[in-house]
């Protein structure tokens, strides 16, 4: 006859209400006790409207002034990543 044994786990505690295992029980909770609760609120004035289609064309915009210092920045960044590209293969020959 085989002999009945029981296992060595520890068991695990059960998982009540007061200690949920994610964030996700937490929020159902919350809703399922408390209503949702709706309140008006006015709506503040509007002073100005955006620029409607028209407005935004006619307006002309200066690229090289908006874009002189990414350019500048870009030229910076590759003249740093080709020094530091040189200097690995010249390292790669010596080492």
């Amino acid at each position: 006859m085989s002999k009945s044994t029981k296992s060595t786990r520890p068991r695990r505690p059960s998982v009540g209400s007061a200690n949920p295992r994610s964030y996700s029980e937490i929020l159902k909770r919350e809703q399922q006790n408390s209503p949702v609760a709706v309140v008006a609120t006015p709506a503040p004035a509007v002073t100005k409207s955006a620029p409607t289609r028209e407005e935004r064309r006619e307006e002309k915009i200066d690229w090289t002034n908006e874009y002189s210092q990414v350019v500048s920045d870009l030229r910076q960044l590759g003249i740093i990543s080709g020094i530091l590209f040189a200097l690995m293969i010249g390292l790669g020959f010596l080492i």
